[in-house]
């Protein structure tokens, strides 16, 4: 049964660290890090995207290890490919190898979800606009009025021109998780305190700002939390935004809307994704290292 349900883009990564060193072929993309998130802390995982032509059977085996792929369509594309460039100061240059606007032009529908994952407790969702958010929101919740929808804007969304399509969407959505820096250029503020305070008056009700390496600042209207990073040998820094989304619903979820909890579930689902190249291998035991890791970071639940 799919309980968390992640809908986003699945990519190729070529890496090139500052290094010099190189890894070619390496399974990326949004839904695939946030789903690797989700599963962390649940079995119950599926995914619901497009894949190209081309799409190499290695990647494909590891998304079947972490979710249930029957929401995965292939589109008559080449699969879209992206160099990932990193500097010395961790800065990432994202540069596409392959024509990723025409792989934009025939997104996952709302009315390709599958039924079967109807009744699932939470999505994560990634669109690129207004449009398509309003879209999967208005069907999600239509579906499932008790889905919790947490949203995860594309980069390319942050500017300033759609602050008023933005307030159209917020109300219709549970949890909304940006990066800060992003989100500077929507608001036009770049203090996270004060970012939380306008996502709320554009009708937020639940936001999980990420701060990099200093963390989160998690919250509601009725409260708010500084969550600290948890610190780990870092080997590959894409997509660990995208599995604190995962973590952060699943925790979300569990805790009946303690958004504190759901920023430390998040924060242990970054982890995994750091320490590895891509998105992670998890081993067979992975509820119990990660509550091992939530317990050492955090202390024991209360």
């Amino acid at each position: 049964m799919a309980e968390y349900a992640a809908i986003g883009s699945i990519i190729i990564d070529d890496i090139v660290f500052p290094t010099g060193q190189t890894a070619m072929g390496v399974l990326g993309g949004g839904g695939s890090h946030a789903v690797a998130g989700m599963r962390v802390w649940s079995a119950g995982t599926a995914l619901v995207s497009i894949i190209g032509q081309g799409f190499p059977p290695a990647a494909w085996e590891r998304l079947t290890a972490l979710a249930d792929t029957r929401g995965v369509i292939t589109r008559p594309v080449p699969q879209p490919r992206f160099w990932q460039l990193f500097e010395t100061d961790g800065t990432r240059h994202e540069v596409p190898r392959t024509d990723f606007e025409l792989f934009q032009q025939i997104p996952i529908r709302p009315d390709e979800f599958p039924p079967d994952f109807a009744a699932a407790r939470a999505v994560f969702l990634q669109t690129p606009t207004t449009a398509t958010a309003l879209a999967w929101a208005t069907h999600l919740k239509t579906i499932n009025p008790a889905l919790v929808i947490l949203w995860e804007p594309w980069e390319i969304y942050f500017k300033p021109e759609n602050l008023a399509g933005f307030r159209q969407v917020a109300p219709l959505i549970d949890i909304i998780s940006p990066q800060t820096v992003e989100l500077s250029w929507l608001l036009g503020e770049a203090d996270p305190q004060r970012q939380a305070d306008l996502l709320l008056e554009c009708g937020v009700r639940c936001f999980a700002l990420r701060l990099g390496a200093d963390g989160s600042l998690v919250g509601t209207a009725a409260e708010r939390h500084h969550v600290p990073a948890i610190t780990v040998p870092v080997v590959d820094e894409t997509g660990a935004g995208n599995a604190y989304c995962g973590g952060f619903v699943v925790g979300f979820v569990e805790s009946g809307g303690n958004p504190l909890a759901a920023g430390r579930y998040g924060a242990v689902s970054a982890t995994f994704a750091l320490a590895q190249v891509g998105v992670p291998v998890l081993p067979a035991n992975i509820r119990c290292e990660a509550e091992r890791r939530l317990a050492q970071a955090f202390g024991p639940a209360k």
